[in-house]
């Protein structure tokens, strides 16, 4: 994306997957920006974790008052759906939309799969789908997790997509294996 200048905008779906965006939200300046009290420092620092999931603070997942998001994440489903409305009409305009496994099986996620099928490469963008596979939701395992690589495999490729597995939690390893 860096080295291409890739207008990009990022859909992050797992629940409570927010402190990671809240976190490069900070890091890079944008939450700064808007909320100039929590500032790029050690004091700022403080303030950022003493507000994170508490009462008057800001929630566990990503939200509207949070730079640069598009989708309030805390009702699981939506992330695909939100992810190609962006890319509609937007012909250069990459979507990377983290998916979580416990929120690949609600209804409305699993019906925006055939959403690449609405695509049009000339004056829509471009929607990449990333599954994270962890095995597991708020109280048991996930079915996606528990199917055979190849049956994974199979049903993506059903959908449409061309599956791309990166495995390891090494991050160094898992950069080299997304580069």
């Amino acid at each position: 994306i860096r080295l291409r200048r890739q207008r990009a905008v990022c859909i992050w779906g797992p629940g409570h997957g927010g402190p990671g965006v809240l976190a490069n939200s900070w890091l890079e300046g944008s939450y700064s920006d808007i909320y100039p009290d929590i500032s790029r420092d050690e004091p700022g620092m403080k303030r950022l974790f003493k507000q994170f999931s508490f009462p008057g603070g800001v929630p566990s997942h990503v939200s509207p008052e949070l730079p640069g998001s598009i989708h309030e994440g805390g009702e699981l489903g939506y992330s695909l759906l939100h992810a190609y409305g962006a890319a509609f009409d937007n012909p250069d305009l990459l979507v990377p939309c983290v998916i979580g496994d416990g929120e690949s099986e609600t209804g409305p996620l699993a019906g925006s799969w055939h959403s690449n099928k609405f695509l049009d490469p000339v004056h829509d963008g471009a929607v990449l789908p990333i599954l994270h596979l962890n095995g597991y939701k708020i109280a048991n395992p996930t079915i996606l997790a528990r199917l055979p690589e190849t049956e994974l495999h199979d049903l993506l490729r059903g959908y449409g997509y061309r599956p791309i597995e990166v495995v390891g939690d090494d991050p160094a390893l898992v950069h080299r294996q997304m580069a």
